[in-house]
């Protein structure tokens, strides 16, 4: 594979070595020598303590150099099995492999295309029916690695380089072919290393895991923070609120990232025993914004805050999070302290605080955690995107924000979401934030429409509440009147069902937009 753009380290996409690396072998091995027999795994079917986890990662890890992977070798898991995929990422991070995660929800074209992008040439899936691909040479059961222990059989574990590439994460594609991100163990360790830290993983805690552990985002602010705290990680599977509410009363889950619709549904479906969430003190919300009536709703019925985070992928995954006990207005928060943000106008220029621009992050330079973070490898075979990415030792995020005089970061939304109508720039997510305050509003996405006169007209699509009789779009219109300018009222509102969205719960706007040409065809 190319080493251009991110399938390796080059002089334009890394930084100096940073102080404290750490692979996730070296991670994990310090909570099992803390306490073997803590509860590491918990799904339906097992609980796993951390010393059986360490075990069967070995025997896992064990299998796959027998099948000659190392470095240079991508390892894909594509399984509805959370823990298999768990087990295969940290296999493949002892042997300084790269480990990618296909969403097996996906349509079969859509997981050949990634599979063949990234690479792959050992796949650990539980599907039925495999694609097959020239660059795959084994693909394997889950139950990979349960077999009798073989430990040392085939030498000492390798000397692992932190900061060589260790895992590809997949953008979300919302505007345009997903892209392949390419980080290090150190990268994806150290988002792990400062939430262990915080509150919200203090003794005690419970972590639940509602969301696909094919995602290397959830490996990193959700499965690793775990791990590095020691504290058992909860599979719960799947997302709907009455199986999140069912999980939490039966493993007393303190801690779970919820996707917002997952949110939603919690404050206001009927049937959830408010008794049930009482030991989810810390919930937490990321990848899309999510109203404040939404969130007083939850608060009110549950009696926690549910608090907001802002991330990407090329982060990886966490920028800014809302602290426990502090509420802030605005869908971002605090920026976590090994990093440093710059807001950018379009000829890449510092703005003054207060002004919209773009969200440069880099690391920081001061404080305890001062250049400890690098940035992404790059994407992978992509250079041009890569250099369009990394400048200068800072990383463009293509999301548009503000920071405030107090440092809190308000994000606007994506660069890409900008709507141009008449030469005006609406920001969707203004609009969007209007539109959920509205009552009987469930949720909603605003996206440009194609105007011959305008260039682009706003358009919303709207999800109502149960027992509304309809859409009244003068009304929806008038209520937006009262917060946004003229210019930013929507020309037009369709009712819809649901909102299409990733696994991580981000909205498709390529979708919405093509939805709402379609409805209105």
């Amino acid at each position: 594979m190319a080493t251009s753009g991110g399938s390796g380290p080059s002089s334009s996409t890394t930084t100096s070595r940073s102080a404290g690396a750490l692979t996730v072998r070296s991670l994990l091995e310090r909570t099992v020598a803390r306490d073997p027999h803590a509860p590491a795994i918990v799904t339906g079917d097992e609980r796993l303590s951390y010393g059986e986890l360490l075990d069967r990662v070995t025997r896992t890890a064990e299998d796959l150099r027998r099948r000659e992977v190392g470095p240079g070798h991508t390892v894909a898991a594509s399984t509805a099995d959370a823990s298999d995929a768990i087990v295969s990422f940290l296999a493949t991070m002892w042997l300084g492999a790269r480990w990618m995660g296909v969403n097996p929800t996906l349509a079969a074209e859509q997981r050949l295309r990634l599979l063949a992008h990234g690479g792959a040439s050992v796949l650990v899936t539980d599907l039925p029916e495999v694609a097959t691909l020239d660059s795959i040479r084994h693909v394997l059961p889950t139950t990979s690695g349960d077999g009798p222990s073989e430990l040392g059989s085939v030498g000492p574990w390798p000397v692992v380089d932190p900061h060589a590439p260790a895992a590809i994460a997949y953008t979300s594609g919302t505007t345009g072919e997903p892209k392949g991100v390419v980080h290090s163990q150190h990268n994806i360790t150290l988002p792990s290393r400062y939430l262990a830290t915080t509150s919200d993983l203090a003794p005690g805690a419970v972590v639940g895991v509602c969301l696909p552990t094919t995602s290397l985002n959830v490996l990193a602010v959700v499965v690793l923070p775990a791990f590095a705290a020691g504290a058992p990680c909860v599979i719960v599977p799947g997302t709907r609120s009455d199986v999140i509410a069912e999980w939490v009363a039966e493993e007393r889950i303190t801690t779970m990232s919820i996707p917002p619709p997952a949110v939603i549904d919690l404050a206001t479906r009927d049937g959830i025993d408010a008794n049930a969430m009482a030991t989810l003190v810390a919930p937490r919300v990321g990848g899309a914004p999510l109203s404040d009536a939404a969130l007083e709703a939850y608060e009110q019925r549950f009696g926690a805050r549910v608090m907001r985070t802002y991330g990407l992928t090329e982060a990886p995954t966490i920028v800014a999070v809302e602290p426990r006990g502090e509420v802030l207005p605005a869908m971002g928060g605090r920026i976590v302290p090994y990093l440093r943000v710059s807001i950018r106008d379009a000829d890449r220029t510092p703005v003054p605080t207060g002004t919209v621009g773009e969200i440069w992050i880099a690391a920081a330079v001061d404080g305890e955690w001062a250049d400890t973070w690098t940035p992404m490898l790059g994407y992978l075979d992509n250079p041009a995107a890569t250099a369009a990415t990394l400048v200068d030792g800072w990383t463009r995020t293509g999301d548009l924000g503000r920071l405030d005089d107090d440092g809190v970061l308000h994000v606007v939304g994506r660069a890409s979401g900008v709507i141009n109508r008449g030469g005006t720039n609406v920001y969707a997510a203004d609009v969007e934030a209007v539109l959920r305050a509205v009552p009987g509003v469930l949720d909603a996405a605003v996206v440009g429409l194609p105007d011959d006169r305008l260039g682009e007209r706003v358009a919303a699509a709207v999800v109502l509440r149960a027992g509304r009789d309809g859409l009244d779009a003068d009304a929806l219109a008038a209520s937006c009147a009262v917060e946004l300018a003229q210019y930013q009222v929507p020309a037009v509102f369709v009712a819809v069902d649901d909102l299409p969205r990733n696994q991580m719960g981000k909205v498709l706007a390529a979708e919405v937009r093509r939805s709402l040409i379609e409805a209105l065809a």
